[in-house]
């Protein structure tokens, strides 16, 4: 079974979370996969200085659920508007669970099969700064993530996961949401 398979297996079998809203925002974000060089790849975003929250962070394409829309409804709408991916282009396997930011935004991340991405990606100037297309197998190293605890100002404390990528750092929700989805990939050896 091909990795992709795999993945599209576990996430289709695999119940996901959801966690209460609790006056957090909602946000829904696409896990875009896709093959490149017969390898699976990972489509990540670095925010523009110009966003309202997340300033030149690692992110997946998405954003903020509008009124009267579906998560899933969200990441398409948020896919054409910074990537210029159309629905039409996404082959969805379903959801996995979902995460929190210390920022109030609860995030439902979805994971999809990019089955032909365009030679260039077409971004937008003022959501998105630029893209990284980084192989699936770079966040299964052990070597390439660490854990880090943060202390929140309630004295709870987070544990915070990296990635050291070296065209970034990948860090907070983001490399949550990889490290959710690395954790259905199957034993490597």
């Amino acid at each position: 079974m091909s990795i992709i398979a795999h993945i599209q297996a576990a996430v289709e079998s695999s119940p996901a979370a959801s966690l209460p809203l609790h006056g957090m925002t909602s946000a829904a974000v696409l896990i875009p996969i896709f093959e490149k060089e017969g390898e699976p790849n990972l489509l990540l975003t670095i925010r523009s200085q110009s966003v309202r929250d997340h300033k030149g962070q690692v992110s997946f394409p998405g954003g903020v659920q509008d009124r009267g829309e579906s998560l899933i409804e969200t990441i398409y709408r948020e896919c054409a508007e910074e990537i210029g991916l159309s629905r039409h282009e996404i082959e969805l396997f379903g959801r996995i669970s979902d995460s929190v930011t210390i920022t109030g935004y609860r995030i439902t991340p979805f994971v999809g099969l990019v089955a032909c991405p365009p030679p260039s990606w077409i971004t937008n100037p003022a959501e998105i700064e630029r893209i990284l297309e980084i192989p699936l197998r770079f966040f299964s190293n052990p070597a390439h993530g660490r854990v880090e605890t943060f202390q929140l100002r309630d004295g709870e404390q987070m544990p915070v996961y990296f990635y050291d990528h070296p065209e970034a750092c990948i860090w907070g929700a983001t490399a949550r949401i990889i490290h959710q989805l690395v954790s259905l990939l199957p034993p490597s050896g």
